[in-house]
């Protein structure tokens, strides 16, 4: 998903559910994967907020065919507001896509999945197994994206409210690390000073570590 000042896009992407190792159980691995798959999207398709795509607007770019002219992966534009459906009710203009994120299939947990981008950096950083510990970045979803990259005129605070494991602290070290990244890509600017502020040491250790892992990632991408 990539976005501008005035407009977000959803781009269409591989999505890899599963890795088997055990090749004699291999049809019955990927049975349960489609399982998971289709509860994961049926459970998704049950929370209030949605995302509306565009799809009478695609833009293709990037890879281009000799043959037939089709250039991959396709883009959407995608409304920058992730959209209540209580506020939106059940039609679907024509060119309109809803996007409903797929969401735990567990019916104890009411999360939605995280996912991973394996790019060049975030593989450097598997081959290298320097630290088992090590986590890598997932991708935020449209309204963490938003927050994220928020940008007020003028500059002033943000109070972030929700309850726990709602993503208030993953926006925050996504907000900093956007930020820092910032200034290492183009340094002319100054650069930010950035404090962390927490009574709770377990949450203050995690936070550093994710921060740790987001600029490792982005070493390892800035080495290709």
């Amino acid at each position: 998903r990539r976005s501008s000042t005035d407009q977000s896009y959803c781009e269409q992407v591989i999505r890899v559910w599963d890795i088997v190792l055990d090749h004699d159980n291999l049809s019955r691995a990927i049975e349960q994967v489609i399982e998971r798959i289709e509860k994961s999207h049926l459970r998704g398709q049950e929370c209030a907020l949605y995302s509306e795509i565009d799809t009478s607007k695609s833009e293709m770019i990037h890879l281009e065919d000799n043959v037939g002219k089709l250039k991959i992966p396709r883009v959407f534009p995608m409304r920058q507001q992730v959209i209540s459906c209580t506020e939106s009710g059940t039609s679907n203009p024509s060119g309109k896509a809803q996007h409903f994120h797929p969401a735990s299939d567990d019916p104890r947990q009411f999360t939605l999945l995280k996912f991973y981008e394996l790019n060049a950096g975030a593989v450097k950083m598997l081959l290298d197994g320097q630290d088992d510990n090590t986590d890598l970045p997932f991708t935020p979803g449209p309204k963490e994206h938003e927050i994220i990259h928020f940008q007020s005129k003028p500059q002033r605070s943000i109070l972030l409210m929700g309850r726990s494991g709602t993503g208030k602290t993953t926006c925050l070290v996504f907000r900093m690390w956007a930020q820092y990244a910032s200034y290492l890509d183009d340094s002319k600017g100054p650069q930010p000073n950035q404090l962390f502020v927490t009574k709770n040491d377990v949450l203050r250790r995690e936070v550093q570590r994710s921060f740790k892992n987001m600029g490792m990632a982005w070493r390892r991408r800035s080495e290709e």
